[in-house]
């Protein structure tokens, strides 16, 4: 395909202004720039439904009723007033994957809870799956083609079987590497912090007798931990 066909113009082809069922809406996690969905922003929602805000109609897919902008009104509205509950929407028209990606990412930057820079690492993730040129995204998220170019090559490692994924920090010593399956489950759920940060924050706690010791589960995480770092720290596994 080629990159004129899949850059997206600024505004969609065609929308419609109609009023659908929360539940008749799909969230695709898979095509979702944002790396999860924010809680707290949820939380905020639905405070202001039940002061009597007025929110901005989601953006869908005509197509598919695929949400593409509006997951956290959607998810509000799921929690507040259940799965039948009416809501406004525009179902516009889209060419492409490419198209509809550009516009969930261009409606997702510039307000109060703009895209992270995790979030444009995973958008630069589904640009590359569904061909939207990087300089058009650099374009939606407002960076320089350079800066995003050189920002992905810094945090973006890749598996065994040669799929581009995002490193939390913690672990862009392993850009160079391909992680197996175990260590990408690992890299979804680490926190991003410095593996030196935490261990001084359990090095402080322990040695300020902090830890609550009636606390049996905790206590038997910690003799895992000693085992596993001992293990670790032995000649063997550190190759020496």
């Amino acid at each position: 395909m080629a990159a004129r066909d899949v850059i997206a113009p600024d505004k969609p082809r065609e929308e419609r202004r109609m009023s659908l069922s929360v539940d008749l809406l799909l969230h695709n996690e898979l095509y979702y720039p944002r790396a999860r969905v924010d809680e707290d922003n949820v939380t905020r929602i639905r405070e202001a439904l039940r002061l009597g805000e007025k929110m901005p109609p989601l953006v869908v897919d005509a197509e598919s009723r695929r949400i593409v902008d509006g997951v956290h009104r959607w998810t509000a509205y799921r929690r507040e007033y259940g799965p039948e509950h009416k809501v406004d929407v525009l179902a516009r028209v889209y060419a492409n994957e490419a198209e509809r990606l550009a516009d969930a990412i261009a409606l997702n930057v510039g307000h109060a809870l703009n895209l992270s820079n995790w979030d444009i690492l995973r958008s630069a993730d589904l640009a590359e799956q569904v061909g939207l040129p990087l300089e058009r995204l650099a374009q939606l998220v407002k960076w320089r083609p350079e800066k995003l170019f050189d920002y992905r090559a810094s945090r973006m490692g890749r598996t065994l079987d040669d799929r581009r994924l995002a490193l939390k920090r913690s672990i862009r010593h392993k850009l160079s590497e391909p992680l197996n399956p175990a260590q990408e489950q690992a890299n979804a759920h680490l926190s991003g912090m410095q593996p030196a940060f935490h261990a001084n924050q359990l090095t402080t706690l322990i040695g300020a007798d902090l830890l609550p010791r009636n606390d049996e589960t905790l206590r038997t995480t910690l003799i895992d931990l000693a085992r596993r770092i001992i293990e670790w720290a032995s000649p063997g596994a550190l190759g020496e």
